[in-house]
């Protein structure tokens, strides 16, 4: 009987083995190379017959046979991909790192006194897998009451108490003591003008973190200052600010 055979499609040499059980005789095998041979590589199933002959000229009957089937099938190709994803939110208060933990929407920062300042904080936590990084924006007015507005900290100033000034920063302060420094397992910072502890400043539409590659995840908190001078007009002053974050994918 025949019990074996061995088609490589990538090269010309096929193996054969060759089993004998007539009884009597005992259990013998034979191999044999076959060359020259082009073998198939086209999808799709094959079967092979092979006959033995006591002749070398494979004249006379067969002395045994055996018939061998196989298949030939389309490669399998296995992908994956990984979304990019960027994932950004604002709040009062952000606990755990984690947004859905995200609670309030209004800084509260009680009654302006010329004596001295006025501060508070909110948080916005970014992380994304974007290659070339991500940058985060805030923009809109001082604050005001009517038309009397707060005058924009252009450029980084330390705390004035009795002039008019609103800013922020990103970092731990202590004069006034207020906000934390930049949290959690990733790596962004605050740009500069915003980076130096007791130094504030505002310009709408500045990019106040800006970060060059992929972070998994960065807790920041905003802190805002507050002066007015001795003759602030009375009233309630508020001020709507939007933080806006973009990846470069």
């Amino acid at each position: 009987g025949i019990t074996g055979f061995t088609i490589d499609s990538s090269s010309t040499v096929n193996h054969i083995l060759l089993t004998r059980f007539s009884s009597p005789a005992p259990v013998t095998a034979v191999e044999y190379d076959f060359t020259g041979i082009t073998n198939p590589n086209n999808e799709g199933s094959y079967f092979v017959r092979i006959q033995t002959y006591q002749t070398e000229d494979a004249a006379g009957p067969a002395s045994d046979y055996g018939g061998i089937a196989f298949a030939i099938a389309s490669p399998v190709s296995v992908t994956a991909t990984v979304p990019p994803y960027l994932t950004f939110c604002a709040a009062q208060s952000i606990g755990g790192l984690d947004c859905s933990l995200a609670t309030g929407q209004y800084v509260q920062l009680g009654e302006l006194s010329s004596g001295g300042p006025t501060s508070g904080s909110s948080q916005f936590y970014v992380a994304t897998n974007a290659g070339v990084g991500y940058t985060v924006t805030i923009s809109g007015p001082p604050m005001s009451s009517g038309i009397n507005a707060l005058s924009s900290m252009s450029v980084p100033d330390i705390s004035r108490p009795g002039t008019s000034q609103f800013g922020l920063n990103v970092v731990k302060n202590n004069a006034p003591p207020e906000g934390l420094n930049p949290q959690g397992p990733g790596s962004g910072m605050p740009n500069a003008g915003y980076n130096t502890p007791d130094a504030y400043m505002f310009n709408s539409g500045d990019a106040i973190v800006t970060h060059n590659g992929t972070d998994i995840g960065r807790l920041f908190t905003v802190s805002y200052i507050v002066n007015v001078p001795p003759n602030q007009a009375p009233g309630i002053y508020v001020t709507t600010l939007t933080y806006i974050a973009l990846a470069q994918f």
